[in-house]
């Protein structure tokens, strides 16, 4: 690839920092109007946006992933110096993540929009806002690096290491104050293969008795699991709450998931 190539793909960087912006100003409307869940899913959007426009600065094609901790991890890759710096960006995916399933949301039939509240969207904006605003501060004070391969490599998991996480992530689970474990389920890509791309993030669903909202639920076990790898992306069920889903489902997202997945663990 010729300089002049490599130089033209890196600054393509200030078009994924400039939309994240406006993403930022979207979000910072509909917080205005009241849509807190928007707010919460355009935060999202700007905070990918921007962790891409690091990715890009250092050189390399936008991955087509989504997930912030894993672009987090592609981030530290392109741009060694990036590993200094500190976002706070786990709360916002929660957020998000009933917002664009809001399947999965147990009882009341309610709405993402209703469940969502002004509190809510202001943790999610101001986290929108400090990634953008150090993002932002970082591309400017650091070069790009001159790197010619442009395609970050696609790593894949072994299964040995999957194992051991599992195993880390169970013994993690059952030694919660605020959970007590029923049931773990592995489900999604994972339960079929170990062999997935570093990309991937691991799939598993929770039944136990706890106190905590749903949202709190998620955030929790995203927090007591961060810094290893895969990522966890946790569903956690009260058992009536899972009986309710079932039955309310028929065949539906939590069928598949107990047809389709694997027991980790069961009290």
């Amino acid at each position: 690839m010729s300089d002049q190539l490599v130089s033209s793909q890196k600054n393509r960087y200030y078009v994924w920092l400039e939309q994240s912006k406006y993403d930022l100003e979207a979000a910072q409307n509909s917080f205005k109007m009241g849509s807190y869940e928007w707010t919460c899913y355009q935060s999202l959007q700007s905070v990918e946006k921007c962790i891409k426009a690091v990715i890009v600065h250092a050189g390399f094609r936008p991955p087509k992933v989504h997930k912030l901790g894993v672009l987090m991890g592609m981030a530290n890759k392109a741009n060694p110096n990036f590993i200094n710096i500190s976002l706070k960006f786990r709360k916002i995916e929660s957020y998000t993540f009933i917002s664009r399933y809001p399947f999965v949301i147990p009882g009341q039939n309610k709405t993402p929009h209703e469940l969502i509240n002004k509190e809510d969207g202001q943790t999610c904006l101001d986290i929108a806002m400090d990634v953008h605003a150090t993002i932002t501060s970082f591309i400017k004070e650091n070069t790009s690096r001159s790197d010619k391969d442009l395609v970050l490599e696609d790593y894949y998991f072994k299964g040995d290491e999957v194992q051991k996480r599992i195993d880390v992530v169970i013994d993690e689970l059952k030694k919660c104050e605020n959970l007590n474990i029923h049931k773990i389920i592995l489900f999604g890509g994972f339960a079929r293969e170990y062999a997935r791309p570093k990309s991937s993030t691991m799939d598993i669903l929770i039944v136990a008795d706890t106190k905590l909202s749903f949202i709190e639920r998620i955030q929790y076990v995203r927090e007591i699991t961060r810094g290893g790898e895969p990522i966890i992306e946790p569903l956690i069920y009260t058992p009536e709450e899972f009986r309710e889903l079932l039955e309310e489902e028929g065949e539906g997202f939590l069928e598949s998931a107990l047809d389709e997945g694997k027991v980790l663990f069961e009290k």
